[in-house]
């Protein structure tokens, strides 16, 4: 099994290290590692060559001194830089920075795994297994779903809330007699929250048409007004029909009114943010991400979870197939 983990990490690695040579965006690589204070040039080159040495390990298991001392002293990096955003992810929690009903960082896992992998190649215990299809497709289905999962349920349930210049609502369902559904009103309730305590200065409310002649933008207004917010601080994004087009709706708007790039907030359900996330930032975007704040659990939670997994795959691997 670590030989196989071992295969994952570095293919996904490598992948995302080439593709982030031709375009910086496409660099999803710091949603498992982040070196911090380290210039992208030499971060990307260093992941590179880690990447290559989990690979190695991973088809030829059987090392001399000299590579064995080298693979050891790659994995120390990548353990230590693991363990190094542990404490970053606790000393945020700790100060407040940011909220969460998880308290476990992605990067603990993390660093569990490369423990895991250099205990393996440091007794030499897998060096003569032979890797076997029942043991590999159950890993690779567990690196598949298990990655995505702790996305969004380590990094959506996180609270990243802090001052911005606007939050930006995703939409859900709006009913054919104009009512909002509970995924819907959770949404604006939470951003009404930020609204009333400063954090957000404008709200844009990003949908598209609800079931009957009622636009989801229109009951989203509604809401907020009833709520509190004034109209004039609510901006409505009508084309919002997915979530890649409400995250480039929003950056041309910030782009053609004010040719900045300001600081912005995403609120939506934990299970979507990650895939948020992972969007605005390939376009440039500076979005911190609010999970809204549920009034109950939604009963289709499993199908919009499982739906999620699929997604953030789709949106780590198109922009790549597209370079």
């Amino acid at each position: 099994m670590p030989r196989i983990i071992a295969a994952c990490i570095g293919i996904f690695g490598l992948a995302n290290a080439i593709a982030g040579c031709f375009r910086a965006e496409l660099d999803a690589n710091s949603w498992w590692i982040d070196f911090r204070g380290m210039p992208d040039g030499a971060a990307r080159a260093l992941i590179a060559v880690a990447c290559c040495v989990l690979l190695a390990y991973a088809l030829f298991p059987e090392m001399s001194a000299v590579r064995k001392a080298l693979s050891l002293a790659i994995l120390s990096v990548l353990l230590i830089a693991s363990i190094a955003n542990c404490v970053t992810y606790f000393a945020l929690l700790f100060r407040g920075w940011i909220r969460t009903t998880m308290p476990i960082p992605l990067s603990a896992f993390v660093a569990a795994v490369f423990a895991w992998i250099a205990f393996e190649i440091y007794s030499e215990r897998v060096a003569a297994r032979e890797m076997k299809w029942h043991t590999i497709i159950p890993t690779l289905i567990l690196c598949g779903v298990g990655f995505p999962l702790g996305q969004i349920f380590l990094v959506g349930k996180t609270d990243y809330s802090r001052p911005a210049e606007a939050a930006i609502v995703f939409g859900a369902r709006v009913y054919s007699d104009g009512s909002a559904s509970t995924a819907l009103a959770d949404r604006v309730r939470t951003a009404c929250e930020l609204y009333r305590r400063g954090l957000a200065k404008t709200l844009i409310f990003s949908g598209g048409p609800g079931d009957g002649s009622f636009h989801e933008t229109d009951v989203m207004r509604a809401l907020a007004i009833q709520w509190g917010v004034s109209d004039n601080d609510i901006v409505l994004d009508r084309d919002g029909l997915n979530t890649r087009a409400t995250i480039e709706n929003t950056r041309v708007h910030f782009s053609e009114a004010r040719g900045t790039r300001p600081r912005l907030l995403a609120v939506s359900h934990f299970y979507h943010l990650p895939r948020i996330k992972l969007e605005s930032q390939r376009l440039g975007l500076d979005i911190a991400t609010v999970p809204a704040r549920e009034s109950y659990t939604l009963t289709k939670m499993p199908f919009l979870i499982g739906r999620e997994v699929a997604a953030l795959w789709t949106y780590y691997l198109q922009p790549s197939a597209r370079m």
